[in-house]
């Protein structure tokens, strides 16, 4: 049996952050490690609390110039400077603040918006799965029964079950048209 659901997500994923160049990395992380502070306080005042927030990537790397020396030719690189890019993720079940969360953190410094997608809580994604399992077995029985009718055969217990288990899928958005 099969059983198919559509549902609303209960829950957004926010990764953005701030990348900095600067001369020497201690600079670097100086720099971002300001601006990030300045973020966190933004999306807080949003009402985003320290469980929702979490570093998903934090690096912090050597950039090089890559010339050609004029007078031998050959191909040189010269450090000029560090990177530093810190990427934090926010997951938060108030829907009707993300555009407050994105606004906040751009104002308050924030040069990267790596990705923004819904899903389930593990709590609703759960109690789907178990209603949905539920359905597709009632619907494997009354498959049962229509295929053993004209046989004048009836179920009369069960001798095994199957069950072959799928990770839900990612949410797919639905859009609504308008045709004028």
């Amino acid at each position: 049996g099969n059983a198919i659901s559509s549902v609303k997500p209960n829950l957004a994923n926010i990764s953005f952050g701030v990348e900095i160049q600067e001369k020497t990395a201690k600079d670097a992380l100086a720099s971002n490690s300001e601006l990030m502070n300045k973020v966190i306080a933004a999306i807080k005042q949003v009402g985003i609390t320290d469980s929702e927030i979490s570093t998903s990537q934090f690096n912090i790397y050597p950039v090089y110039d890559n010339y050609q020396d004029e007078k031998t030719g050959r191909y040189t690189q010269e450090l000029i400077g560090y990177r530093v890019s810190n990427i934090i993720n926010v997951e938060t079940q108030n829907l009707n603040s993300l555009a407050a969360i994105i606004d906040g953190a751009v104002e308050a410094g924030v040069n990267r918006v790596d990705s923004v997608y819904f899903s389930l809580s593990p709590e609703l994604a759960s109690k789907l799965k178990d209603e949905l399992l539920e359905e597709a077995v009632l619907n494997a029985k009354s498959k049962a029964e229509m295929a053993l009718a004209p046989l004048n055969y009836k179920i009369i217990g069960v001798k095994a079950v199957s069950l072959s288990e799928f990770s839900m899928p990612y949410p797919m958005p639905m859009y609504d048209m308008a045709y004028g």
